[in-house]
């Protein structure tokens, strides 16, 4: 079985054994990948749909990806199926419930309730599909995952990663994937040419660059997996990076609190969407 999908990216690396920082290019790229039965050894297959096309947009004003979106170059396989199902778990920092793909619109939820309904969809072949209540609203255009690969990647290579990967894991449509690509060489034996290319400024920069430009583009939350060296790329760039990054209120429900400091502190966080920056949910670190 193959399966298809689309990832966004950012890439800043060329020139001979994939070392030189080039000027940062965006795009849309097909990656085909088998997720069962027979795995063809020419598999997974990158193939460009929109780009590598160079981003002249002023520094941290960067609306490429918002262009991407707009013009319909991204699509998840189930952007056109109906609600068949979700996962609701208790969110015990704020004594709420969690509900995937939906947020609530008060910061304490605490009720959910989902109905089946009949489809007309002619492409559902159950004729039945969910909804949920009105205090519950779609996040489909507001998360994503960024992937940051390691050493001896170009880009088709941190495309084909990253797309098995996806498939594999048959992520949600409401979370989008976007992969950053960075000059890590395309031998293990460059190991030191590539480690002292993750420290380099000019490409925390880009990175930084293509983050704010995800927030541009709707992004409020952000899972961000990195592998290998891509672990110390990132470590290195986030003294560069982490204003872009919305920051958090802890110990909202603590004892040491007054209910009336819990209520403000409760308001404020409501208030959030109107603040600028994207929520870093989950850091991952691979080996």
């Amino acid at each position: 079985m193959l399966v298809n999908l689309r990832i966004l990216f950012a890439s800043n690396g060329g020139g001979k054994w994939w070392l030189t920082r080039t000027p940062l290019q965006v795009g849309v790229a097909c990656v085909e990948t088998c997720v069962s039965g027979h795995f063809f050894k020419g598999y997974p297959v990158v193939r460009m749909l929109r780009g590598p096309i160079r981003c002249h947009c002023k520094k941290l004003k960067c609306t490429c990806i918002l262009a991407l979106l707009n013009k319909k170059y991204y699509k998840h396989i189930d952007d056109e199926k109906e609600l068949k199902s979700v996962s609701i778990s208790v969110n015990q920092n704020i004594k709420g419930l969690r509900v995937s793909g939906y947020k609530s619109l008060r910061r304490r939820e605490k009720k959910v309730t989902i109905k089946m309904k009949e489809s007309k969809n002619t492409h559902n072949p159950d004729g039945f599909k969910l909804s949920l209540d009105n205090r519950w609203i779609s996040t489909s255009s507001t998360e994503g995952i960024l992937f940051i690969h390691g050493i001896h990647h170009n880009l088709d290579d941190a495309l084909k990663r990253f797309g098995q990967f996806l498939a594999l894991g048959h992520f949600p449509s409401h979370i989008k994937p976007f992969v950053f690509n960075w000059p890590s060489s395309t031998s293990p034996l460059l190991y030191w040419c590539a480690q002292s290319i993750a420290s380099d400024n000019d490409t925390h920069r880009d990175l930084k660059n293509f983050i704010k430009s995800l927030e541009i583009a709707g992004i409020k939350n952000l899972h961000i997996m990195c592998h290998s060296m891509g672990t110390r790329f990132f470590l290195r760039s986030f003294s560069t990076i982490k204003e872009v990054f919305r920051e958090r209120s802890e110990n909202i429900n603590s004892p040491q609190l007054s209910p009336r400091q819990s209520v403000v502190l409760d308001s404020n966080l409501m208030n959030l969407e109107d603040e600028t920056g994207i929520y870093l949910l989950n850091l991952i670190f691979l080996n």
